[in-house]
């Protein structure tokens, strides 16, 4: 039996794992056609191809990051991990003065300081040291609204008497208002909405991991999918792409429907688009699928429960639920991951939210109606990122 990554401390027995998940990771690139690592420049557009070799991915940088504990000791990672504040810090004036659109991609023109003083306005002491608006966008939200979001979460859990469901998030603490995020983006500070909208469009190598999950292909010819939540429409429309049998609605608020209409208008997908605030009954009846993508890990369960339940009211007996989201492995077991647990923080620090177990989403369900039972859970292959999967719910 593989030796579980956290329950060793042997520096050998570690770099036996990394030898083994490096090889399998070569092997999987290999056979996929796929050029090893680099830190080459590369071509944006591999930045947004499928992934591959994720299981052997993510055990080389478990293993990195439990080398790197044992090896700095408890004084130096402790002070790496709590000066971590500083990056987002910087790159959020990275962002603002548009090095990454400065920076040449060409290793035979190199962009000097200079260069970057001259083509900015920033001194040449500032700039120490991304040109996909959605990544650069994406960066922003870290580097802003979750990092506003970080610097008041301790005293938001201690007016919260220490509980999640409960009171103000950390960021509407941090931004001094009573909104929730979202009404917040979308209605106080229509900037920052547009860039969420944007930032969220930003994974685009992971919509293909919506089709390897789900065999949308085996729905029948003018099945009705209504994306919940769909933002811009991203992902309908790399599912449309392939699936021009079905037909889609897009349902968000106004100002990521409204980009969605205007980016895809020329594209011919069969797409309708539809301002809709999910808190509010579903106003299309009796859908094949009824489709939600990272949305109900941005709500509590309460509140996500009511999200469904909105839902439940407009389904009829072939309706379906498909809940893409991830599914957090149980406390005991199985190695902890870095971004899962990074990101259960974030959804808690952002809208008293959490990424939840499948137990967690199976009581989640049941809170929203005694007769939505999870069918089916379509994990796919390995690739799925962030132990991504698709719960499959239907009223039983």
């Amino acid at each position: 039996m593989a030796t579980q990554i956290s329950k060793s401390e042997d520096l050998k027995e570690l770099l036996q794992i990394l030898n083994q998940s490096i090889g399998d990771l070569l092997l999987e690139l290999e056979i996929n056609g796929r050029k090893p690592p680099s830190l080459k420049p590369i071509d944006p557009q591999d930045l947004l191809a499928p992934p591959v070799g994720e299981k052997p991915r993510r055990s080389i940088v478990r293993v990195c990051e439990k080398l790197t504990t044992l090896v700095q000791g408890p004084i130096d990672w402790l002070m790496q991990s709590t000066g971590g504040h500083t990056f987002p810090a910087v790159l959020e004036t990275v962002i603002e003065l548009k090095l990454n659109h400065l920076v040449s991609s060409d290793p035979q023109k190199p962009t000097s300081l200079s260069d970057l003083e001259r083509e900015s306005g920033g001194s040449a002491e500032l700039i120490t040291v991304l040109k996909l608006p959605g990544i650069e966008a994406l960066m922003g939200i870290c580097s802003d609204d979750i990092l506003c979001a970080a610097s008041a979460l301790s005293r938001t859990m201690k007016n919260n008497k220490y509980q999640i469901d409960n009171g103000k998030s950390a960021f509407s603490t941090a931004l001094n208002t009573d909104l929730d995020s979202f009404d917040y983006f979308y209605l106080e500070d229509p900037d920052r909405g547009r860039r969420f909208s944007l930032g969220m469009t930003s994974h685009t190598g992971s919509y293909a991991s919506s089709m390897a999950l789900y065999p949308f292909q085996s729905l029948p010819s003018g099945s009705l999918i209504v994306d919940v939540g769909g933002g811009s429409g991203h992902v309908s429309s790399a599912i449309a792409k392939e699936n021009q049998h079905l037909k889609f609605i897009v349902q968000d608020f106004d100002g990521p429907i409204s980009l969605g209409k205007s980016t895809y208008k020329d594209s011919g997908l069969p797409i309708e688009w539809q301002v809709h605030n999910v808190f509010k009954q579903q106003p299309v009846k009796g859908a094949d699928v009824y489709f939600m993508r990272r949305v109900l890990h941005d709500h509590s369960d309460s509140v996500g429960a009511n999200v469904l339940r909105m839902i439940v009211g407009a389904m009829d007996k072939k309706s379906r639920i498909l809940i893409e989201d991830m599914i957090a492995p149980d406390l005991y077991g199985e190695d902890s991951e870095w971004f899962i647990n990074h990101a259960d923080i974030v959804m808690m620090m952002m809208h008293n939210a959490k990424e939840r177990t499948l137990t967690e989403w199976e009581l989640l369900a049941k809170k929203a109606d005694e007769k939505l039972k999870i069918m089916k859970v379509w994990r796919g292959n390995a690739e799925a990122r962030g132990n991504s999967a698709i719960l499959e719910l239907m009223l039983n």
